[in-house]
């Protein structure tokens, strides 16, 4: 008895087991019509001539490049893009890859190129971290722009009031590292305990983002995700990972925020 292992059936010769295979369209390839002897044959070809997508539960063959690049647009479209034929893990990530300097514009200008600073970047939330960062010609800081960022959000949509001090502000606190944060091995961070390699690393550390209050809170109500600058909170907003961005109170505020930064060095 012959047994044909890729269709698991029997055959009482020899020669019905090759009819079935000369016949049967199992032992066929898709694309290009050649039949094998065995299912072996058929994946090796397969391997060497065609391509499968990675994103299918099950083992899709598809003819080339082309057809693969058809089906990721009829089947992941929405996380697919056809630019860089590439397919991202879930749509949030599609849309940062979209939103990012290589696909799109640079149309967000620094409003003190009037002082000679020719940045542009491709969202408010760059411009808002560029701002932070100091490296502007204006001298900017992230004190600077929270303050703008409260002064703009009147109506506390995004800004927790409850972590303000008096007269709507934001306490700031500049930390300078001594000999007593080296713990012997490392410089040590007393609010965390992170170490670091050197004292300017460890006065770096203490003086980022990492251990300020987080003034700016997601006000979605499933979300409320907090964040101690304007760009994190930004960058939030614009990935759309909680679906914040579509409210009306959200949109105002960034508009708000936003012609504020633009108007500062007016």
């Amino acid at each position: 008895m012959a047994w044909c292992d890729y269709c698991d059936r029997s055959f009482g010769t020899p020669r019905a087991l090759w009819q079935h295979i000369a016949n049967s369209p199992a032992h066929e390839c898709d694309h290009c019509y050649y039949h094998f002897d065995d299912i072996d044959d058929l994946d090796d070809h397969r391997h060497a001539e065609h391509i499968s997508c990675s994103q299918c539960d099950e083992e899709w063959w598809l003819a080339d490049g082309d057809a693969l690049h058809e089906h990721n647009l009829r089947v992941h479209g929405e996380r697919y893009c056809r630019d860089c034929r590439r397919v991202f893990m879930g749509v949030s990530q599609y849309r940062s890859h979209r939103n990012s300097s290589k696909h799109a514009p640079k149309d967000n200008i620094c409003p003190y190129r009037v002082r000679g600073c020719l940045g542009t970047f491709v969202s408010a939330a760059a411009l808002a971290l560029h701002l932070e960062s100091g490296s502007c010609v204006s001298g900017m800081t992230r004190a600077d722009v929270n303050a703008r960022a409260i002064a703009a959000d009147r109506n506390r949509v995004i800004v927790d009031s409850s972590r303000l001090i008096g007269n709507g502000l934001v306490q700031t606190t500049t930390y300078t590292v001594t000999n007593r944060a080296w713990n012997g091995y490392n410089w040590e961070c007393y609010l965390c305990h992170a170490t670091t390699r050197s004292r300017e690393a460890l006065n770096q550390h203490l003086n980022s983002p990492r251990h300020e209050e987080k003034i700016y809170v997601c006000p979605h109500s499933s979300c409320q995700t907090r964040f101690s600058t304007l760009s994190g909170f930004m960058q939030h907003v614009e990935s759309d990972s909680c679906g914040v961005q579509r409210f009306r109170l959200v949109q105002d505020a960034m508009a708000q925020i936003t012609k504020g930064m633009r108007r500062i060095a007016f």
